[in-house]
């Protein structure tokens, strides 16, 4: 058996998270050394606090869980990485990016592939589904690297007057359909409705959106932010949901 890596970001490449290099954007430990279940899947990390005894008002966004799955499909067989990762800390978070590197068995690179959350709320766990695009026969192991922005985004922009919003779901498919009303004296030059999707009551499973541009005064914009789950293995019926309204693709 190979072993499992992992690697955690250096402070210096971790500006890219929501595109924003002016926030405040902390690493995710995954370095610790794992705890294996019989099976060889992987329990828990230990000792990866991403904070510090003495910031008591920050969000602490730590990893429980990783672990690489494949699935026989019809013509090839799927890979991923699935993660467990919950905000410890007493507020909210802002964006958080986890990156997952795919090796064979010879620890050659393979791919790479990133998944991004709108933030999570205090004791809320994202179960991140993080997919290999190509066929994953050939995947052997795996690396996780994970940061976050401390500054949550905020719920809706000033200017911005949320109209209505409705959850549609339908088995483990869901679209949120909304409207907002720009009831400011300028125009908006972006908009994105950003909609955080739950399985219950403290799990989320990802964050979509839909976008706008060029939104004038008195003017408004209906959305709709859909979900549709990678993989059976990921899938939940959606049972909630959480929009932020954001006037920066950032």
């Amino acid at each position: 058996m190979h072993r499992r890596r992992f690697l955690t970001l250096a402070s210096g490449a971790l500006a890219g998270v929501g595109g924003c290099t002016s926030q405040d954007t902390r690493p995710v430990d995954t370095t610790s050394e794992p705890t294996e279940a019989d099976n060889g899947v992987i329990d828990e990390l230990a000792g990866n606090d991403s904070g510090s005894e003495s910031d008591d008002e920050s969000p602490d966004i730590v990893v429980n869980s990783h672990e690489l799955v494949t699935t026989d499909d019809t013509y090839r067989q799927s890979a991923a990485v699935l993660a467990l990762m919950k905000n410890v800390g007493p507020v909210a978070s802002g964006g958080i990016r986890v990156t997952a590197r795919f090796f064979d068995e010879d620890d050659n690179p393979l791919d790479v592939a990133t998944e991004y959350l709108i933030g999570l709320n205090p004791g809320e766990t994202w179960k991140a589904y993080i997919p290999y695009y190509d066929d994953g026969v050939n995947v052997a192991s795996h690396e996780l690297e994970a940061a976050f922005q401390v500054e949550p985004l905020p719920r809706v922009p000033e200017g911005i007057e949320l109209l209505d919003t409705q959850l549609d779901a339908q088995g483990v498919e869901a679209e949120l359909d909304g409207s907002v009303r720009n009831v400011g004296e300028e125009s908006f030059d972006y908009l994105k409705a950003e909609a955080k999707f739950y399985a219950d009551e403290t799990t989320v499973l990802t964050s979509n959106y839909a976008s706008t541009t060029n939104l004038e005064s008195e003017s408004e914009w209906p959305f709709t932010v859909t979900y549709l789950p990678y993989a059976d293995e990921w899938a939940s019926p959606i049972t909630d949901y959480e929009l932020h309204v954001v006037d920066s693709p950032y």
